[in-house]
């Protein structure tokens, strides 16, 4: 029975001991927690914002273009000349706006896996590499840990010599 006791008391001081740091896990588990909320409804916020302004603008073009057919259509060889320069510009800086937004979207998608990414895996950053005229990709011998060997160490660089 003593032996029993004995055990008994010895979980039960197992387990005091582990509480400090379960709930020390759990304060640092809820903190990423809201700062990864806080982060992705602004991005979200921020995204929504771009998407309907995307769709105002997209509107707006939408009439500027039925104005420019009709204008054309009514015109003579002058002014459907004129149109269309116009309408090739307006199409490029739609393109030009479209491409920017479809950018920071890729980069706010790759930037938050990567930070889940991170977390989940808790592993240390790769170090970077680079990569040769040949395509040959070699280890970079610049890595921000090793003792610094020229001005240049600690930063990633392309070689664009033959080789490495």
């Amino acid at each position: 029975m003593d032996s029993l006791d004995l055990h008994a008391r010895q979980v039960t001081e197992a387990m005091e001991s582990l509480t400090p740091q379960v709930d020390e896990l759990r304060q640092g588990l809820t903190g990423v927690q809201d700062f990864l909320t806080k982060e992705l409804h602004a991005a979200l916020h921020q995204s929504a914002t771009s998407v309907r302004e995307g769709f105002e603008n997209a509107a707006h073009l939408q009439q500027l273009i039925t104005v420019l057919l009709k204008t054309v259509m009514d015109g003579n060889s002058q002014v459907a000349s004129a149109q269309e320069q116009s309408l090739e510009r307006v199409t490029l800086k739609a393109s030009d706006g479209m491409a920017v937004f479809v950018n920071a979207m890729a980069a706010a998608v790759a930037s938050s896996a990567s930070l889940q990414n991170e977390i989940v895996s808790n592993k240390p950053h790769s170090y970077p590499r680079e990569l040769t005229v040949g395509g040959t990709i070699t280890p970079s011998s610049n890595r921000t840990d090793a003792p610094a060997r020229s001005a240049g160490a600690g930063k990633i660089g392309i070689c664009l010599g033959s080789g490495p």
